[in-house]
């Protein structure tokens, strides 16, 4: 079946740091958007950011997991980018919290579409690098799974670290999408999309929090990693939107998975270095210029993790660079009075 290269596309998760963007480039390619959000507030702030935009609609889903809770969303779409899950890592119950909510909001969304989705032909998932993320392999790609995650979560129990619970539920919650799919075999295609940690400028609603990977970074920043032994694979956030965005276009992914990620990886120190480079007029909110956080370690502490299937399909997607995306983030928090 042909790539979604017109009409209408459900977005959830709009409300969120990497949903916000999908919708931006959808309505920046002619597309009809319809944004699924929890709340009439959320729905009033992203209308707000479009105001004289015809092509934005909304509708009110108070609880993503609720059996039947996209029925109505998807009667009238073709396409659906489903970013929704929960980004946290603190919970009472890793299953109850973070699992369970991931796994039913990706299932909940394939089976309404399959009961009401009638024209409804690619839904796009975001997953994570973290559902390919491989003890003792030297290469990441898109055959792997991550299922160390899960193996830990299953041994742990509530004493698994709250990051290993989201990759753990990440892994859950695509390995349980292509299940379905594979069982019901509906008449729409599903891709996923598995980003790296994204980094980048947020133009998503703030008012009660940064959520996602920005409130990670801004936590993080005055501390950093003292161990020094960590490293992280990184991507744009609006690279990552934009992926999701060619996935669901493309004639060749249907039925297929496809990281996002640029080349690059990170420590700690790297996002310091560009930082303090940039004179972005921050003292107050970072260590020391000369401490040093896995500076000249990174390399030997993450294995390659491939981009090669991305470039190779999504001709117009060119990574942005680490240095960029840490000073426009660093720029947006230093604007919003969250960095001096």
């Amino acid at each position: 079946m042909s790539g979604v290269k017109s009409g209408k596309v459900l977005v959830t998760g709009a409300s969120g740091y990497l949903g916000a963007w999908v919708v931006h480039f959808l309505l920046d390619r002619g597309y009809d958007v319809l944004v699924a959000m929890r709340t009439q507030s959320q729905l009033d702030f992203i209308r707000s950011q479009y105001p004289d935009n015809t092509h934005l609609s909304g509708v009110i889903v108070p609880d993503i997991t609720a059996l039947g809770a996209y029925d109505n969303a998807v009667s009238e779409v073709d396409a659906i980018i489903h970013t929704a899950s929960p980004a946290k890592f603190y919970f009472d119950d890793p299953y109850t919290d973070i699992v369970d909510p991931a796994v039913n909001g990706a299932v909940g969304i394939l089976a309404s579409a399959k009961r009401q989705g009638m024209n409804v032909k690619r839904i796009v998932l975001t997953s994570s690098v973290a559902a390919v993320s491989t003890e003792g392999k030297d290469l990441w790609d898109e055959t792997l799974w991550g299922t160390m995650h899960i193996e830990a979560l299953e041994s742990k129990g509530k004493d698994t670290p709250g990051t290993v619970v989201y990759s753990a539920s990440k892994v859950l919650a695509e390995r349980a999408a292509w299940d379905f799919v594979k069982k019901e075999q509906p008449k729409y295609e599903l891709t996923t999309v598995l980003p790296a940690w994204c980094i980048g400028p947020y133009i998503h609603n703030t008012s009660k929090g940064l959520g996602s990977t920005p409130a990670v970074f801004l936590a993080m920043l005055p501390k950093g990693d003292t161990s020094g032994n960590r490293a992280f694979p990184f991507v744009d956030v609006r690279d990552a939107a934009l992926a999701h965005v060619l996935a669901m276009e493309s004639d060749q992914l249907a039925g297929e998975r496809i990281l996002a990620t640029s080349d690059e990886i990170f420590a700690w120190q790297d996002l310091y270095d560009i930082l303090y480079d940039a004179d972005l007029g921050i003292t107050k909110s970072l260590p020391p210029k000369e401490a040093t956080y896995g500076a000249g370690k990174k390399k030997s502490l993450l294995p390659v993790i491939s981009s090669a299937k991305s470039l190779e399909f999504f001709e117009e997607l060119k990574y942005k660079s680490l240095q960029e995306s840490m000073v426009e983030m660093g720029n947006a928090m230093v604007k919003d009075g969250l960095l001096s």
